[in-house]
């Protein structure tokens, strides 16, 4: 690389690595970027994970560029925290909020941002990444996934309905 670098100071030199020290050295001798398949392929299949769980486009490519970030880095960068990333949460349905009405009906994506991954009843069935028409009922277990501030949105709703016994508006 360094004699092509010698030769061509403007050469696009694209490396390809398998480990995270590679990375660094190849950069050190002149490679314009160095890719990572494990890395990519993990990219890719989150990537579709995440659009499956109807996540907006724009905050994938935030994500996966905050990833990216952190890989070239070893660190995150300032501007993410980690609670900024993707995260997931058990939550309990109270008696407002999602209660006695389905997924679909009580907006939850819409109205917080978050998906719902599982749901536990209170007899110990679960119901794995449930369909829109699935009824929630106070005491179920949900787990959800999405940035921080989305769960807690999401907790906050929840709150409020059992408090004022009414589902958010639109």
């Amino acid at each position: 690389m360094r004699r092509l670098r010698a030769v061509n100071p403007d050469l696009p030199i694209l490396a390809r690595s398998t480990h995270a020290l590679q990375r660094s050295a190849l950069l050190e001798a002149g490679a314009t970027e160095v890719i990572q398949p494990e890395f990519e392929a993990a990219q890719t299949l989150l990537r579709h994970g995440l659009e499956r769980l109807g996540v907006p486009h724009d905050q994938i490519k935030t994500f996966m560029l905050r990833q990216e970030h952190a890989l070239a880095h070893a660190e995150l960068p300032e501007e993410a925290a980690p609670l900024e990333l993707l995260e997931t949460r058990t939550v309990t349905i109270g008696p407002g909020f999602c209660a006695n009405v389905s997924l679909e009906q009580a907006g939850v994506r819409a109205h917080t941002g978050v998906s719902v991954l599982t749901v536990r009843r209170r007899d110990g069935t679960e119901v794995l990444n449930p369909p829109p028409e699935t009824m929630m009922q106070p005491g179920d277990q949900v787990t959800v996934i999405g940035m921080s501030d989305q769960i807690a949105l999401f907790e906050r709703l929840n709150a409020q309905a059992e408090a004022r016994g009414q589902r958010p508006g639109p």
